[in-house]
């Protein structure tokens, strides 16, 4: 194959890619961020507990709110979906 050829097709294959990866790290970011505030809200609301050790407190926020999303949907509680930002972390309390 001709180098010319190659160079067509890999920026044809690149200019195809793009359009779709957008929207996909997008989605990847909204959720890390929402998974982030979920873990503050566990942590401010006093429930911790349910997912992390009681003597050792090494998860991080996105660990909180992961498991925090998992244990909801495998009890079948209700969670908050939004990605507004709660008042107390406006006010920074």
């Amino acid at each position: 194959m001709e180098i010319g050829k190659v160079k067509a097709l890999i920026s044809n294959k690149l200019t195809c890619a793009i359009p779709i990866a957008f929207p996909l790290t997008l989605a990847v970011i909204l959720l890390y961020l929402w998974l982030i505030f979920g873990g503050l809200r566990v942590i401010k609301n006093g429930k911790r507990h349910f997912v992390d050790r009681h003597d050792r407190r090494d998860l991080s926020l996105f660990q909180i709110g992961l498991r925090w999303f998992e244990r909801c949907v495998k009890n079948d509680i209700a969670f908050i979906v939004s990605l507004t930002l709660p008042a107390w972390i406006l006010s920074g309390s």
